[in-house]
């Protein structure tokens, strides 16, 4: 009995990291003086709008899951004409942050951020 209440379980484990999802939340943060149009494109996927950020600092938020074993995934990110890629895999934080320079994206992980009397900026 023993041994079949150890497969039993053996197997529901299995079953729950096979069914597994990471959830990520992303923040896009305007450094630009532009206002700017927000899109992530998922692999084989059309555009997915995020929102609209205004200059110099404005923010927008999405978050989303994804099942563990399509990682590792990269997404592309568009921001008005700066693009940029925003690869995923499991040792990904789950909270990023997304910076929309002129020169490109930079992707942060938030707990790298140090918040400063002028901003956040990253190391």
């Amino acid at each position: 009995m023993r041994t079949l209440n150890m497969a039993v379980l053996a197997g529901l484990g299995l079953a729950m990291l096979a069914g597994c999802e990471e959830k990520y939340q992303l923040t896009f943060v305007n450094g630009t003086q532009d206002q700017r149009s927000v899109e992530l494109v998922l692999p084989g996927g059309g555009p997915m709008m995020i929102g609209t950020v205004d200059g110099m600092g404005d923010k927008a938020r999405t978050s989303f899951k994804i099942n563990s074993g399509d990682l590792p995934i990269t997404l592309k990110c568009r921001a008005g004409d700066v693009e940029g890629m925003i690869p995923l895999d499991r040792r990904t934080a789950h909270e990023l942050s997304i910076y929309i320079e002129r020169k490109g994206i930079k992707v942060v992980d938030r707990k790298t951020e140090i918040n400063t009397h002028e901003g956040a900026v990253a190391q």
